[in-house]
């Protein structure tokens, strides 16, 4: 058992650590190409992180894992939110739902109007579960259709 602990992804240690996680869930898990999964846009994001912690059964220490990343593009008063990823092994459990409500709750804070995504199609619900609303006709972008959403904050 552990906890989750998010955070805003501040160096450039953290951002890779961002990117690593992902990788693992577009690149490799879903075959997204890289060149399309690295858009060139991440020193122009704002980048977020979600560390599992764990006590060590071998001298109990704590281990941290990341384990879900997202990222919000700043476009004058709304908060384009992009690249949320969670690492299959901790879907289901909130890590996903987490990391976007500390997200909003910093784009709130920031001052930004509006939240703003493309949801790959299979997850609607989920956003739609955190006040996210469909608008648009759905599209398909590398090899996956999705759907821009919005949420007035």
């Amino acid at each position: 058992m552990g906890t989750y602990r998010y955070e805003q992804a501040q160096t450039d240690i953290s951002i890779r650590k961002c990117i690593e996680v992902r990788r693992a869930v577009f690149v490799e898990e879903q075959g997204v190409a890289e060149e399309l999964e690295v858009d060139g846009l991440d020193d122009q994001c704002i980048h977020f992180l979600c560390r599992h912690t764990q006590e060590n059964f071998n001298g109990g220490l704590t281990t941290i894992a990341p384990v879900a990343a997202g990222r919000i593009l700043p476009r004058g008063d709304i908060a384009k939110i992009q690249r949320v990823a969670v690492l299959e092994s901790h879907r289901k459990g909130g890590t996903g739902r987490g990391i976007m409500e500390y997200m909003l709750e910093f784009a709130r804070k920031e001052g930004f109007g509006q939240a703003v995504l493309g949801s790959q199609v299979e997850v609607i619900g989920f956003y739609e579960k955190l006040g996210f609303v469909p608008f648009g006709n759905q599209y398909e972008e590398a090899g996956i259709q999705h759907q821009n959403m919005r949420l007035a904050l």
